[in-house]
């Protein structure tokens, strides 16, 4: 007995000793999510949620920025956070990334290419905690490999970069995002709508359902297959980029793909038209014209105008643009306060659609 006892103590002792030194190389690292990597010690709630936006900025800009495909599949990444400096108003992190592309088939999952390597990342942070990556850099391969690495890490990274002890580690968190992202998919192919408000943060989604109109530049409503009420979603960079393109009007049929940032909102990841609305027929086919000051843009679609003659206390009303009007509409050049002249006709579900617009007075 008292041998087991003196042998426990000394397991007790070492691994205490063990976290100890973890502590010292990892210095003031925020704790981090745990689907990432583990790393150390414990912070704040507001350190911990800034930490979960520095790692999603990491993790979005890799993914966006540095990965590549070789059979058009998805590139899911995985990344331990060494350390981070401020340095000239801005951030730098020094992180181990790895990236894999998978593609399913028939539920076997496919391996495609593949990145394994540290990386320096340049961020921004602005005054409410989230962060911007500006740029990156990694060290150069073959015989310069060792002299770039002292060049771009402090002196106390540098040990833990050449012997790479986690890469197995980053390997099963990156397939195990591949496994979480393919079976949801595979659930929203055969009708099985996930609970969204229970989503683990940034494990993707599939979904199809109706687009239900923009709520600003940085985000659109959606009514998904499944779920009773319309879901804002936020428009990744790259969709926000491109997003008139994409011709939205209310109705439409999409497929996307999307999933829960560490602020509790939705993101799209991507987006897929499947079939636009049928067109709506006008019930009254005389048109009427009015006036009114241009009060701005809601989408590609729809304006807002306060009608002439009409009470100040009177909000303005949505008038929907034709296919010809929103074809020219960026020629007008229109101004919040312009005053302008207008046909429309009133559709089956009473809405107004404008078939004509002239430009009255400019309000400078």
């Amino acid at each position: 007995m008292k041998l087991l006892v003196a042998a426990l103590m000394v397991i007790l002792t070492l691994s205490l000793g063990g976290c100890a030194q973890v502590s010292s190389l990892f210095g003031s690292v925020p704790k981090m999510e745990v689907e990432r990597l583990t790393v150390v010690e414990d912070q704040g709630s507001q350190e911990s949620n800034q930490a979960k936006g520095l790692d999603k900025a990491i993790s979005d800009y890799i993914i966006n920025k540095t990965a590549y495909k070789a059979i058009g599949g998805t590139v899911f990444e995985a990344h331990e956070l060494y350390g981070t400096e401020e340095k000239q108003g801005g951030i730098v992190a020094y992180v181990w990334s790895y990236q894999q592309e998978y593609l399913s088939e028939k539920g076997v999952l496919q391996k495609g290419a593949a990145s394994s390597t540290p990386m320096v990342l340049i961020l921004n942070r602005d005054t409410n905690e989230k962060y911007t990556v500006k740029e990156h850099k990694t060290p150069q391969d073959g015989g310069n490999y060792t002299s770039s690495v002292k060049q771009l890490f402090p002196e106390k990274y540098q040990e833990m970069i050449m012997i790479r002890s986690n890469v197995n580690t980053l390997e099963q968190i990156v397939r195990q995002k591949a496994e979480n992202y393919f079976s949801s998919a595979a659930k929203a192919d055969t009708g099985q709508t996930p609970n969204i408000d229970s989503l683990k943060d940034g494990v993707l989604q599939k979904g199809t359902g109706e687009y239900t109109g923009q709520i600003d530049g940085n985000s659109i409503e959606l009514k998904l297959d499944g779920i009773q009420e319309e879901k804002a979603f936020r428009l990744s960079e790259d969709i926000k980029n491109k997003f008139d393109s994409y011709g939205l009007n209310s109705g439409d049929r999409v497929e996307i793909t999307y999933e829960k940032n560490g602020y509790d909102q939705l993101v799209l990841r991507s987006l897929i038209i499947q079939k636009s609305a049928p067109p709506q027929d006008p019930i009254e086919t005389k048109f009427k014209t009015d006036t009114g000051r241009y009060n701005g843009q809601i989408d590609s679609s729809s304006i807002e105008v306060k009608i002439s003659g009409v009470p100040e206390t009177m909000p303005p009303q949505v008038l929907r643009l034709s296919e010809s009007v929103k074809e020219k509409f960026d020629t007008f050049k229109l101004t919040i306060g312009d005053t302008i002249k207008f046909n429309y006709i009133v559709n089956e579900f009473g809405q107004k659609i404008i078939s004509e617009i002239a430009i009255l007075s400019r309000i400078n």
